[in-house]
């Protein structure tokens, strides 16, 4: 709709606010970084009403949206047609606090998708106790001969390996991704 190489005039600034109205209205939303909604609009008393809406989620929207509305008023203002309006947006650096509050967040969010992961490894062992008892594996393996003492070893061992693995990639994805 709007770039910064586009020449803006009061009339376009209304042919966008209505484009913006009809596209809203079809469930299309062309304006989603903001618009402006014209109270006044009186070019010859060079009074002019705006309210400007804003998302903040777009640290670039407010300048541009504010230097979209002010550059054909002071064109008309000024009567120069080639008054460019140019705007620069150098937010501040982050805080300590607010750095430290951004690590701390972080680390919860990840923690939290470590422990649901890691929360699913006793069903992969579970699974096997369970149809181990179903299939009574246990009862055909003393039949057969093993004794009790290497079937417990033998299954502590295999939930053994199967939790080191994923909790060794995890630890190794922790630390190559800091």
């Amino acid at each position: 709709f709007f770039s910064s190489r586009r020449r803006h005039t009061i009339s376009s600034l209304v042919s966008w606010a209505r484009r913006c109205v009809q596209e809203t209205a079809r469930g299309v939303s062309p304006c989603r970084y903001g618009s402006i909604f014209l109270r006044t609009l009186n070019p010859q008393m060079h009074k002019y009403d705006a309210v400007v809406f804003v998302n903040i989620s777009s640290q670039d929207a407010s300048g541009a949206i504010v230097a979209l509305l002010t550059e054909p008023i002071l064109r008309l203002a000024t009567n120069n047609s080639n008054l460019v309006v140019n705007y620069a947006n150098a937010p501040l650096p982050l805080t300590y606090e607010a750095m430290s509050r951004e690590k701390a967040t972080k680390g919860t969010m990840i923690a939290n998708a470590l422990v649901v992961a890691f929360a699913l490894i006793p069903a992969g062992v579970i699974c096997f106790v369970v149809r181990e008892r179903e299939d009574n594996l246990k009862h055909q393996q003393m039949i057969s001969g093993v004794s009790l003492l290497a079937y417990w070893i033998a299954n502590s061992v295999v939930d053994i390996l199967k939790s080191l693995v994923p909790c060794a990639v995890g630890i190794g994805l922790i630390y190559a991704f800091s």
